[in-house]
């Protein structure tokens, strides 16, 4: 039996809700079980189809409050069997190539007033069974 890793949960909830009709503006909340890998703000946004990634819904970005302006892309959300939740990566740059260092998963409320992530440091996977076992733990 295989031994998952265990994440730091990232919680943050929605900053003017409705405001935009394409991205939501997310400020963290707290992070609990390990270090903060991500930003203190987070934007969502729908895929416009700009870029050639399959099977993307969303986008996310990031800043600190200080910042005036949103990181380029982190990562896309990609889909899951599991309503409202998407899987995505935190990506490494190595020799010249892009690859994902750390798992994402986000669990969205049902009005999408908070987003759960959980942050899997130097793990990846894209296996949909693994992917299922983790998601299960969401629950």
């Amino acid at each position: 039996m295989m031994c998952l890793p265990l994440p730091s949960r990232h919680i943050y909830e929605a900053i003017n809700p409705g405001k935009f009709d394409n991205v939501r503006h997310y400020e963290l909340q707290g992070v609990f079980g390990g270090e903060n890998m991500l930003y203190e703000m987070i934007n969502i946004s729908r895929d416009r189809k700009f870029s050639n990634a399959k099977n993307v819904q969303y986008w996310l970005k990031g800043k600190s409050r200080l910042d005036h302006f949103w990181s380029h892309c982190i990562t896309g959300l990609k889909t899951t069997k599991t309503p409202f939740v998407f899987f995505g990566d935190i990506p490494q740059h190595e020799n010249g190539r892009i690859k994902p260092k750390d798992l994402l998963i986000f669990r969205f409320s049902n009005k999408a007033e908070k987003v759960y992530i959980d942050a899997y440091s130097d793990y990846y996977t894209d296996k949909k069974e693994i992917l299922g076992k983790l998601i299960s733990r969401l629950f």
